[in-house]
Formats: C-alpha cells, sequence, structure tokens
C-alpha cells in the first residue's frame, strides 16, 4: 500500500512545459494511487511508494505570484489564447487526490487571477468538484484511450464512458474540459477500437464540445 508523508516541499521551482500547459508548478503533491501506476505512468519510475503531500501550499503560491508578476503579456498560443497555464498536477491525480490536501485555495488563487488558469489531466470522476465553480479558469483534461485497453492499463480508474459522460457536467458546473486522448497505443485492432471510442464520445456529444 502507498504511504503517505506529509511533509514541506523545498523544491519550489516553476518549470516551463509548452505542451498542455505554459508552466508546471511546484508539486504539491508528489506521487499517485491511481490505476495506471504499474503500467505507463511517468511519476512511478522515480516515486512509486510515497504519496508526498505538501503542505506549505501559501509558500508555493507565493512563488507562483512572483512569477506571474515577471510574465510578459499573453500572446495565444497552443495552450490557450487568453491566459497564461499552469499544470497543477504533473505528479498526481487532482481528482483522485482531492481530499490530501487544500485544493480549493489552489483553485481560488487561479479564478481570481486575471492572467492566468491551472490546468490537469485526470482518470477519474470526482463529484465533489462540482461544488466549485471555476468560471472556466480551471481545465481539466479527461484522458481517454479505449475500453479495453482501460481495463489492462488503468484498472481501479473510472471506466472510459463515465468519463465522456463527465465532460458536459464539469462544462455545465463552470470547468473548461479538454479531452487527452493518450496514450496512443498501437495493437492488433487498434484502429476499429479507437473507431468504437470516437463513436462513444459522439453518440453522448451531439452537439461540438
Amino acid at each position: 500500500m502507498i504511504k503517505k508523508i506529509v511533509q514541506n516541499t523545498k523544491t519550489l521551482h516553476v518549470r516551463p512545459n509548452g505542451r498542455s500547459a505554459d508552466y508546471i508548478t511546484p508539486n504539491f503533491m508528489y506521487g499517485c494511487a491511481g490505476g495506471c501506476r504499474n503500467s505507463y505512468c511517468y511519476v512511478m519510475h522515480h516515486n512509486y511508494e510515497t504519496l508526498y503531500i505538501n503542505e506549505n501550499i501559501d509558500q508555493i503560491l507565493d512563488v507562483l505570484d512572483k512569477h506571474i508578476a515577471n510574465l510578459p503579456t499573453k500572446i495565444s498560443n497552443q495552450t490557450d489564447s487568453k491566459y497564461w497555464t499552469y499544470n497543477i498536477g504533473c505528479s498526481n491525480d487532482v481528482s483522485l487526490h482531492w481530499k490530501h490536501t487544500n485544493w480549493l485555495k489552489i483553485f481560488n488563487f487561479f479564478k481570481e487571477d486575471p492572467r492566468t488558469k491551472a490546468t490537469f489531466a485526470t482518470k477519474y470522476v470526482n463529484p465533489k468538484l462540482l461544488n466549485f465553480n471555476p468560471e472556466n479558469k480551471i481545465r481539466i483534461r479527461f484522458s481517454l484511450i479505449p475500453t479495453r485497453m482501460r481495463e489492462i492499463l488503468e484498472p481501479k480508474t473510472r471506466p472510459i464512458i463515465e468519463r465522456i459522460k463527465a465532460v458536459n457536467i464539469f462544462i455545465e458546473a463552470g470547468y473548461e474540459v479538454h479531452l487527452n486522448f493518450a496514450p496512443i497505443i498501437v495493437y492488433e485492432g487498434w484502429l476499429t477500437e479507437y473507431a468504437k471510442l470516437f463513436e462513444d464520445l459522439g453518440s453522448i456529444h451531439k452537439q461540438p464540445i
């Protein structure tokens, strides 16, 4: 069983990302008990046994505040047309580990900051997040792969169909929602199963999302 350690992180660097976000925040948590930990999760290559819960949230937010203050005017790019985007869950799954730290304080920081937006990827659907209206300043990226691969590589995560059904629910609650088709897995019959994934997505969401 994964063990939990509450600590104050001394690693307070903001790192550039350039893919799904402009930057990666210092870790509010480091480690994950998610269902893909025994397959492809890159975090497990460095930290398999422990979930580090960094309680010096205010210090991390101060670092972010200073970083934001030194940013130039945002120019539209692949991450966002208006806001500087920060990945807050690079080393954990925010939805899964919602109860382990004060994510509401972190969410509110980005909701109230006029220049930034937070983002994180997840394989879980946590209805507790629906109690908060981020006013489109928090971007959730639901990860999707074919159902058979989910059962093999992501056991104990939420079913793919449940993640798809959650999209409009979270949009209506005030979240910005993106979809991550990742990882792309090539195997015998993969094109057929990915086609089925897109068919399921289209049948549930008849309007553009």
